[in-house]
C-alpha cells in the first residue's frame, strides 16, 4: 500500500519518520518509504518524487490522502482538482501536487510545488 498525506509545513528540507516515509522539502507530504527525492532536477520552487509502481494505484492512494475540497492544515484554502493535479491557495500562495506516469522508469512520478500562480491562481 502507497501512503500519501499533504498540510503545509514550516520547514525546509526532506526527513524521515520513525516508519520510514519519505517527505516533503516544500510542504509536509508524507511519501512511502521507497519514494526517491530527484536530485538530478530541482524544479523552480518545487521538487520532484518518484515512487514505484504502477499509475493508477499510486494516483489513487495519493488522492485518498490529500485533503482534497478541504483547506490545507496551515488553513490553505482548497482551490481545485484536475485530473492528475491538486491545488490549494490563491494567485498569491499556490500548492500543487501533480502525478505523472513514468513508463520508461517503471515509477510514478509526483511533483509537488508552491509559489505564486498569476496566470492560474484560484
Amino acid at each position: 500500500m502507497i501512503i500519501v498525506g499533504v498540510a503545509l509545513a514550516n520547514h525546509r528540507g526532506s526527513r524521515a519518520t520513525a516508519s520510514g516515509d519519505q517527505h516533503s522539502h516544500i510542504a509536509d507530504v508524507s511519501l512511502p518509504p521507497d519514494a526517491r527525492l530527484d536530485t538530478d532536477y530541482q524544479p523552480p520552487n518545487g521538487e520532484l518524487w518518484h515512487i514505484p509502481g504502477l499509475y493508477d494505484i499510486v494516483k489513487d492512494e495519493l488522492q485518498k490522502q490529500l485533503p482534497v475540497s478541504k483547506p490545507l492544515d496551515d488553513g490553505l484554502p482548497w482551490c481545485a482538482a484536475h485530473g492528475n493535479t491538486w491545488t490549494w491557495g490563491s494567485a498569491d500562495d499556490l500548492v500543487t501536487v501533480t502525478v505523472m506516469d513514468e513508463p520508461s522508469k517503471h515509477d510514478v512520478a509526483v511533483l509537488i510545488s508552491r509559489a505564486p500562480e498569476i496566470l492560474a491562481g484560484c
